[in-house]
């Protein structure tokens, strides 16, 4: 088991979440907050993040913990992509609707 990145919520609204404490947490990651709704990490600043939340954000509150998990979302083009954002040859098909987000874990 690695080391966590854990943040706090530090204001939410509208689908929209701001973090600090994601200190390693890296463009489009994929979070998730202690209720188990996910979200995308955007706006890397250097003392908060922006995270798109892809669920039922009304639940989202100030205090509430955030984690990196490590996996980096990807757009509706539907091409897989690694941690080193290069294409994964050979994983294509069917993803490209628009508004759906995949994941690929780093193992």
């Amino acid at each position: 088991m690695g080391i966590a990145d854990i943040g706090v919520v530090l204001e939410a609204g509208d689908g929209i979440a701001r973090a600090s404490g994601l200190a390693n947490v890296r463009s489009q990651e994929l979070v998730q907050f202690a209720n188990g709704v996910m979200g995308i990490a955007f706006n890397l600043e250097k003392e908060s993040v922006g995270i798109i939340i892809m669920g039922e954000y009304s639940e989202i509150a100030e205090g509430m913990s955030v984690r990196a998990t490590g996996r980096i979302a990807l757009g509706s083009s539907g091409r897989w992509i690694d941690r080193a954002r290069s294409q994964c040859p050979g994983r294509t098909g069917g993803w490209q609707r628009p508004g759906q987000v995949y994941e690929l874990s780093p193992d």
